[in-house]
């Protein structure tokens, strides 16, 4: 975590502003980049108001530090959050996932050293609505090493926007993963670039990537309870995660505060047709009933069946006689053309999560519209909009 990152982060709980300690902090040789943009009210590095101080700004001073633990505290609620392996743990009674941490610690802070167990009802909320899914994605992202090739055209289609038009702004990630867009990002001239993910593959990328380049910062985080100041970001993009909340258009109007006045807002979801036919969609909903309660190893053994059958699917494909001699093997919703790996990634991705909703192009203009965006994109890949949040409003 770089200190960077404190002029953004606020209280998952209730919003306020939040306190470091930092324990442990390593000094970081990061990959050469051009001057990123710099703090805009405070400096957490120096503990002064930007501009106080005999250093210019923007100071990248504090870029060449990295705080690998350290504690996050509300100045208002009084909440606790960890920041472990250099990735600040914003979620709800976070410190009950991490207890070495807090036996390490508790000697450097009496809050630590009195805190018990947590009791509040977000805790509460997170395990019985959001651990599934976590579980899902933690163990596809940190099993799965494996990245597309099209990632660069997967992201100009479904966020309407080329990485090189992000150069100087600060954009937010929202689910992203172990960084497969992140990667895009972080070698733009002065990008700084944040991404939230609800699982620990945020370590991952920290380690991949957030750890190696000074302008990019990872967070462990829940969507639906966003930690971040209202107005943080140029631009906030997520693609194909909201879906995969237990309310899509709640998911979004969580996210609409973060951008900025002016900013703009990128969202990619599942598309209602993507599976063409109702016969598909009752099959995978079928199957889905049943992998959704199996724990994730089972469903990433069970995903390797995609190989053959992705395999057979592209050979019947050929002629239009065997197409119609296979059509029950295309009842099974697989990818087709891609290497085996991606394949397998793919179906497990499709049947593990817990969560998965579907959308029209009518549905998801309509969240923007009652968000009072303007200048509506709706981009190439079913169902993607993009909009700018007025200056004025």
């Amino acid at each position: 975590m770089k200190y960077r990152l404190m002029e953004m982060l606020a209280c998952p709980e209730c919003g306020n502003a939040l306190e470091l300690s930092v324990f442990h902090a390593l000094p970081r040789e990061c990959v050469a980049t051009s001057r990123a943009t710099g703090c805009r009210r405070w400096c957490a590095y120096r503990g002064t108001p930007v501009g106080q101080g005999d250093r210019p700004e923007p100071c990248d001073e504090c870029r060449g530090v990295e705080v690998e633990e350290g504690l996050l505290t509300c100045i208002a609620c009084s909440g606790l959050f960890p920041v472990t392996e250099g990735v600040p743990r914003l979620l709800a009674g976070a410190l009950d996932d991490w207890p070495a941490f807090v036996t390490r610690w508790k000697d450097k802070s009496p809050a630590l050293a009195a805190r018990v167990a947590s009791t509040d009802p977000r805790r509460r909320e997170f395990e019985a609505r959001y651990r599934a899914t976590q579980r899902s994605f933690e163990f596809e992202w940190l099993e799965f090493r494996e990245t597309e090739d099209n990632d660069l055209v997967n992201f100009r289609r479904r966020s309407g926007k080329g990485p090189d038009e992000l150069r100087g702004r600060t954009v937010l990630d929202v689910g992203c993963g172990m960084g497969r867009y992140l990667r895009l990002l972080a070698p733009q001239d002065g990008c700084d670039v944040v991404g939230l993910d609800l699982g620990r593959a945020a370590e991952r990328a920290q380690r991949e990537l957030g750890a190696l380049r000074p302008n990019v910062h990872l967070v462990q985080g829940n969507l639906m309870h966003p930690p971040f100041r209202p107005g943080s970001f140029d631009l906030v993009y997520s693609l194909g995660v909201l879906h995969h909340t237990p309310n899509t258009a709640q998911a979004f109007k969580s996210i609409v505060p973060l951008v900025a006045k002016g900013g703009e807002l990128a969202v990619w979801v599942y598309y209602a047709d993507m599976l063409r036919h109702p016969l598909r969609l009752w099959v995978s909903d079928a199957l889905r009933s049943v992998t959704t309660r199996m724990p994730p190893r089972w469903v990433y053994y069970l995903a390797h069946l995609a190989g053959p059958l992705g395999w057979a699917q592209q050979v019947l494909l050929r002629r239009r006689w065997t197409t119609l001699l296979g059509a029950p093997l295309f009842l099974f919703t697989v990818r087709i053309k891609a290497p085996w790996r991606i394949r397998v990634m793919d179906t497990y991705d499709w049947y593990a999560p817990r969560y998965q909703w579907k959308h029209t192009h009518d549905e998801v203009r309509g969240w923007f519209e009652a968000a009072g965006f303007s200048e509506l994109r709706r981009n190439p890949e079913d169902v993607s909009f993009s909009g700018r949040r007025p200056r004025f409003s």
